[in-house]
């Protein structure tokens, strides 16, 4: 969900930056139209096509796996994990906590407007810090951030193993067997990045060709072995959504301002459209009973989610993007 500038030598990948934007605002539809089943009409156009918002959610996964391997430079090795998970530790992390803070002051408030109790542990707070909750099954405060639970488990895992997987063809194949072949264990208790391994490697296949590292005919067997892995773990759907991602990745060259600016955003937008827009969406139940209003006042939630996340990005995010790039790897 990285919303920097991508770069295949000096050329600028503008495709990046259409499925970085449609896939945040899909996710933000999705929450906000589907989020509360009582809110809409399961016979209201929005709440249909809301629906499938779902889906840029494994959209980022597929984007994750190329953008992150291709952050690594060509040489990487053991000597660079540290400066790795520093670059990435900063660019995340204090916009996630803020985050978290500024759901507990909205949370709070709208229980509080609404007359009904807001219950929370700092035990369970704690456990948002290195995303804990992915583990011992307590809830996080925000809906998303168990899918930057999963990015963290991806960044643990290129930053420790980029190196070798690298080394050659051997590796390579090693590797993507040996991760997705964990797809087929039962850990249903633990919220782990298995079950979306095949999202990952598509990115990860992608970069590989990027970097020359496979043939074209690798890359194609690569990504049809993983959509028939995706298409029996996790629907049609899923498969269909991961092919065109990458096929947008691989081939489409095209920019789009309107998608530049959501991309931009992408990371401020997916953070805070849950506690801004689900909490006027939950205040406006008091006076909104009429259909047509609600359908209006769910794009308008969306619109000021947009805003805000302007004002979110300039003052907390953007200034950890910017210290984030001064950190070069040696």
């Amino acid at each position: 969900m990285d919303t920097r500038k991508d770069m295949i030598g000096n050329k600028y990948l503008p495709q990046l930056n259409i499925i970085r934007g449609s896939a945040a605002l899909m996710v933000c539809f999705f929450h906000l139209a589907c989020g509360n089943s009582e809110y809409l009409n399961q016979n209201n156009y929005l709440d249909k096509i809301s629906s499938y918002g779902y889906v840029g959610l494994d959209m980022f996964f597929v984007l994750s796996g190329f953008v992150i391997c291709w952050s690594m430079p060509q040489n990487y090795s053991y000597k660079d994990i540290f400066t790795f998970f520093k670059k990435r530790v900063i660019r995340i992390e204090p916009t996630y906590i803020i985050s978290i803070i500024l759901g507990l002051i909205i949370f709070s408030a709208s229980a509080w407007v609404r007359h009904v109790d807001f219950e929370f542990s700092w035990k369970n707070i704690l456990g948002h810090i290195a995303y804990l909750n992915n583990f011992n099954g307590q809830k996080y405060l925000n809906v998303v951030y168990w899918t930057l639970g999963i990015e963290f488990q991806f960044y643990i895992l290129i930053g420790l193993f980029w190196g070798i997987i690298i080394k050659n063809k051997f590796s390579i194949y090693l590797f993507l067997l040996l991760f997705n072949g964990f797809i087929f264990i039962d850990l249903s208790s633990l919220n782990l990045i298995h079950k979306f391994a095949p999202l990952f490697s598509l990115g990860i296949a992608l970069c590989l060709y990027f970097k020359k590292n496979i043939t074209l005919n690798e890359l194609i067997f690569i990504i049809f072995i993983l959509s028939i892995l995706t298409y029996f773990y996790s629907g049609w759907l899923i498969s269909l959504i991961g092919i065109l991602t990458s096929i947008t990745i691989s081939t489409l060259n095209c920019s789009n301002s309107i998608f530049d600016f959501f991309a931009k955003i992408s990371f401020s937008l997916y953070l805070i459209h849950v506690p801004i827009g689900g909490s006027l969406i939950n205040l406006s139940t008091r006076f909104l009973n009429d259909e047509l209003y609600r359908t209006f006042f769910v794009l308008f939630a969306i619109v000021f989610c947009v805003g805000f996340s302007v004002i979110f990005y300039q003052f907390f995010e953007k200034p950890f993007i910017a210290l984030s790039k001064k950190i070069k790897y040696p």
